[in-house]
C-alpha cells in the first residue's frame, strides 16, 4: 500500500505518491491495492472524536476512489499530552490530517497557551473545517445553593486535573473574571478518568465539578440519575465578552431535556472539534476530503445528535484560527462560499 505523506514541492518533478494519486483521480476504479493511504489522528480509542475520526475515514473510504484513510488514535504511541503528539506529527507530515479542539489549534498556531515557549512552530497549520461543538458544562448537585457560575465563589470546585480541557479553559475563565483560587473554598483537582469527578460530587466532597463533553454524555446522566445532580448555566455579559475576545470559543446551547434534570435549554459555552492539516499537504487531496464530506453531511450527521446542527457556513468559518488549507478554499470557492 502507498503511504501519502503530506509534503511536496511543485518546483520539483512529482513524486511518486502524487503520480498515484492522479492515476487513482483521473481513473477513479483504480485498484485498492494502490489506494493512497491517509492518517488522521485523534484522541484516544473510545473518545468522541477517535468516534468522529472513524466516521470520517468510512465516508472517505467507501466515496473517494483511490483513497484509504486510517485512524490513528494517539494512545497507540503512548503519548500523554495527546494535543501536543497530534499537534507536532500533522505539522511535520507524519499524520495526513488531525482533529484537535479549536483552544489547542488556536495555541500551537499563534504559539500561546501551552505551547508559548516550545521551540517548535505551528505556522504551517491549516484548518479544513470545524465539526461539532463541545460544551464546557457545570455540574453540581439539587440543594449545593449553585444556581449560576458567579454562585461557584465560596464553594468547593472540582477545576480538573493539570493539561486537561476542563482545567484550561477553567483557569481561562478565572482571569476573565478576576478570580483566585481563594475566590473558593476549596479546589479541587480530581480527574474524570473512571469517574473520579462524579464520585467525588455524589458524595458532597465537592460542591460542582466541571466537564469538557459532547453531548448527551452516558457518564453526566449516571451522575443526574444516581446523584440527583443538574447541569448550570454559564452566561451573562462578561462570559459574552469573553466569548468575543476569544474566537475559539463560541456560545452554546445545550438542548432542553438533554438530561432529566435539566427540562429548558442550558446557556454554556465551549469549543469546535477542528480538521486540520498542513500546509504542504497536496491541494488535490485536501479538495478531494473536504468536497466528500460536505457533499455527504447528511450521512455523518446521521452517526450521532451533535452533528445534528452542522451547517456548511458555519464549518468553514467556525472558530478556525489557522488560515484554510488551499485544497478548501478551492472547493469552498468552486460552491460560491467565498471569493
Amino acid at each position: 500500500m502507498q503511504s501519502y505523506k503530506a509534503f511536496t514541492n511543485r518546483h520539483q518533478f512529482p513524486t511518486s505518491s502524487q503520480f498515484i494519486l492522479a492515476l487513482a483521480l483521473f481513473f477513479g476504479s483504480f485498484s485498492t491495492s494502490f489506494a493512497l493511504e491517509i492518517l488522521l489522528g485523534t484522541s484516544q480509542s473510545g473518545t468522541f472524536d477517535h468516534h468522529t475520526g472513524r466516521a470520517i475515514c468510512r465516508m472517505i473510504n467507501s466515496l473517494a476512489d483511490g483513497l484509504e484513510c486510517r485512524v490513528k488514535p494517539a494512545d497507540e504511541a503512548g503519548h500523554a499530552d495527546v494535543a501536543v503528539h497530534n499537534l507536532t506529527n500533522i505539522r511535520s507530515g507524519s499524520l495526513d490530517l488531525g482533529i484537535v479542539d479549536s483552544t489547542k489549534q488556536a495555541n500551537a498556531f499563534n504559539q500561546s497557551g501551552r505551547f508559548e515557549f516550545t521551540d517548535i512552530r505551528y505556522d504551517n497549520l491549516r484548518s479544513l473545517f470545524s465539526l461539532n461543538s463541545i460544551p464546557f458544562t457545570l455540574i453540581t448537585y439539587q440543594g449545593s445553593g449553585i444556581n449560576s457560575f458567579e454562585d461557584l465563589r465560596g464553594k468547593t470546585v472540582n477545576i480538573g486535573n493539570q493539561g486537561s480541557s476542563q482545567r484550561e479553559i477553567m483557569n481561562s475563565l478565572m482571569v476573565a473574571k478576576n478570580w483566585s483560587k481563594k475566590d473558593f473554598t476549596l479546589v479541587e483537582q480530581i480527574p474524570t478518568s473512571r469517574s473520579q469527578d462524579s464520585m467525588a460530587l455524589c458524595h458532597r466532597n465537592v460542591d460542582a465539578i466541571v466537564r469538557v463533553n459532547v453531548h448527551p454524555d452516558s457518564s453526566i446522566q449516571q451522575v443526574v440519575r444516581l446523584c440527583k445532580a443538574k447541569l448550570v448555566s454559564i452566561s451573562g455579559p462578561d462570559i459574552t465578552q469573553f466569548i468575543e475576545q476569544n474566537p475559539a470559543y463560541q456560545a452554546i446551547s445545550i438542548p432542553a431535556g438533554t438530561y432529566a434534570s435539566n427540562p429548558g435549554p442550558v446557556a454554556t459555552l465551549g469549543v469546535k472539534a477542528t480538521m486540520i492539516t498542513a500546509e504542504e499537504m497536496d491541494e488535490e487531496l485536501v479538495y478531494t476530503i473536504v468536497k466528500t464530506l460536505f457533499e455527504n453531511l447528511d450521512r455523518l450527521k446521521r452517526t450521532h445528535p451533535s452533528f445534528a446542527l452542522l451547517t456548511p457556513a458555519g464549518m468553514r468559518t467556525d472558530s478556525l484560527t489557522a488560515p484554510l488549507h488551499r485544497g478548501a478554499i478551492k472547493y469552498y470557492r468552486e460552491k460560491g462560499w467565498i471569493q
